[in-house]
């Protein structure tokens, strides 16, 4: 499945910014009216006013150091980051303790992705402050995006320790614990968040996706309902709704909520390739490649997308095709074991066993646990009449995962061809008893 972990960055650093919109105070160098509009929320009039102020270039250093702050503000809202830092940078050089400067130069840095630069400016922000609790909840999302969800964690409680009644603290911490694989303490973080803030969408989002890894669809589902009455618009939320009823088995509810995502965003590609899942384990491969082929449309580098087209295309007998899409998911992503494998099994079906052999290792290196890489290494072992080699394979699938009815079905199939009954009899009646539909031995 395809899941989104929704940081509310965006939103909520937009309010912060405006929020901050530092107002003039005392005698003005330019009209009163310049000096209000500079602080407007609105960002081309904010522009236009602090830049007349920065233009005019008369009062003190502080007047223009807030002009240019607010002007940074309003460039950033219209995501000129660029522009926003310059401003930044401008306001810092007129005033070197203008803390909430350093803090909104770090915001803009860390949505950009530089993660190090953020964590300077916000590092200056809290030595001129220490008391500063947003400062310490943007370092802990700049440690969060670099990877370093425990030293994000210990921001997030300094920032708590400040204000224990700040519900996005609580919700980052929340999100930082998920990344680490601490999924009860992320639910408890986010349920915190909630009580502080019952109507907060993207908690009652990413509590659902908790829940979801988990394997509690139903308590998922829950969440993902209160998230979109709450923002009926939150097209994660609807997804990931339909990738939960998709993990329950129910197709058709999952088509439903892809759809709407669709109605709501048409170029989302993520609700086609949940969609084009969903058709492929309802067998329906011409559709889902026709999801896949969209989603691909919208975002050529989405790997996920093209190893399940490749996916889709093996049922239809197309291997070539399937091989072409499994030789692109792995330029864009040469360690990606899943296309390794899924390749591997397109060169098997082509009767390619070699070939075949040689993705399994590659994929094999990259996680040495996959069982089904293993169950499927021994069976172009098996179709090369190397049936010692299959049973090493089968062996060790069935290691990883005891009551995998496949990869015992097909040691017995080995053992059979070796003449060894007695065992390949207990191999097939161990696998049936595990999975009755499997096709006589």
């Amino acid at each position: 499945m395809f899941e989104y972990w929704l940081e509310y960055i965006g939103a909520r650093t937009l309010l912060y910014l405006l929020l901050c919109a530092i107002t003039f105070g005392g005698a003005v160098a330019a009209p009163v009216s310049d000096a209000d509009r500079c602080a407007s929320s609105d960002p081309e009039v904010s522009i236009e006013s602090c830049t007349a102020i920065i233009d005019l270039g008369e009062g003190p250093q502080s007047k223009l150091a807030k002009a240019l702050f607010n002007r940074g503000n309003a460039y950033y809202a219209k995501r000129q980051y660029d522009r926003a830092i310059e401003d930044y940078g401008q306001a810092i050089g007129l005033n070197s303790n203008f803390a909430e400067a350093y803090i909104n130069r770090g915001r803009t840095y860390g949505d950009m992705g530089q993660y190090d630069r953020a964590i300077q400016d916000l590092d200056q922000a809290i030595q001129i402050n220490p008391r500063y609790e947003q400062a310490f909840i943007d370092r802990g999302l700049a440690y969060d995006g670099r990877g370093q969800s425990g030293r994000a964690i210990e921001d997030y409680n300094q920032a708590i320790e400040l204000n224990p009644n700040l519900g996005e603290a609580f919700y980052d911490r929340g999100n930082a614990y998920a990344h680490s694989g601490q999924y009860d303490r992320a639910a408890e973080d986010y349920t915190r968040a909630l009580r502080l803030k019952p109507n907060f969408a993207p908690a009652f989002h990413n509590r659902g996706l908790v829940y979801a890894t988990k394997g509690q669809y139903d308590r998922a589902i829950e969440d993902y309902d209160q998230a979109i009455r709450f923002d009926p618009k939150l097209l994660e939320a609807i997804a990931d709704r339909g990738n939960a009823y998709a993990a329950a088995g129910e197709y058709d509810l999952a088509i439903k909520d892809f759809g709407q995502a669709l109605q709501i965003n048409p170029n989302y590609a993520e609700a086609f390739y949940g969609r084009g899942f969903v058709y492929f384990g309802k067998r329906e491969y011409d559709r889902a490649i026709q999801d896949y082929d969209q989603a691909i449309r919208r975002n050529p580098n989405f790997v996920q997308a093209l190893n399940n087209r490749g996916l889709a295309y093996i049922p239809k007998g197309q291997f070539d095709r399937a091989i072409e899409d499994f030789d692109e998911a792995i330029r864009l992503v040469p360690n990606f074991a899943q296309a390794l494998s899924n390749r591997g099994i397109a060169y098997a079906r082509k009767g390619e066993y070699d070939r075949a052999i040689q993705d399994y290792d590659r994929a094999l290196g990259i996680n040495p646990k996959d069982a089904l890489a293993l169950n499927n290494r021994g069976q172009a072992y098996f179709g090369k009449g190397q049936y010692d080699r299959a049973i090493e394979d089968y062996n060790q699938a069935i290691r990883l995962t005891p009551n995998y009815a496949l990869a015992i079905n097909n040691r017995g199939l080995a053992f059979r061809a070796l003449g060894q009954q007695d065992q390949a009899a207990a191999d097939f009646a161990r696998a049936r008893t595990l999975d009755p539909n499997l096709p006589p031995p």
